[in-house]
C-alpha cells in the first residue's frame, strides 16, 4: 500500500489539506474575516448574481419553514378540537349526574 501523501496550501480563506489517496479536501481552518471580505467584495461587484445565489440558497429553507408552520397549525387545531370535545363530554357527564341525583 502506498503511504498517504499530504500537502497543505494556504489561501486567503484558510489552510486546506490535500490528501492524494482519496481526493478529499479538508478544511483545517477558516479565516472568517477573509471570507466575509470576499463575500462583501462579491456582493459589490455582482449584486444581482449575489442576490440570485442567496435567494436560491434560502428558497428550500423558506419552503421547509412554510411546511412546518402549516403542519404545526394543523396540530394545534386538532388539539383544540380534541380539548373542546373532552370538555363537552365532561359537561354532559356532570349534567347527567345532576339529573340522576334529582
Amino acid at each position: 500500500m502506498s503511504q498517504k501523501e499530504e500537502t497543505s496550501s494556504t489561501t486567503r480563506r484558510g489552510v486546506i489539506l490535500f490528501s492524494s489517496d482519496c481526493g478529499v479536501f479538508v478544511w483545517r481552518m477558516i479565516d472568517l474575516k477573509a471570507w466575509a471580505e470576499y463575500v462583501v467584495e462579491w456582493a459589490a461587484k455582482d449584486p444581482y448574481g449575489f442576490l440570485t445565489t442567496v435567494i436560491l440558497a434560502l428558497t428550500p429553507l423558506f419552503i421547509a419553514s412554510a411546511l412546518l408552520s402549516w403542519k404545526l397549525a394543523k396540530m394545534i387545531e386538532a388539539r383544540e378540537r380534541e380539548q373542546k370535545k373532552k370538555q363537552k363530554r365532561q359537561e354532559n357527564i356532570a349534567r347527567a349526574k345532576r339529573l340522576k341525583k334529582d
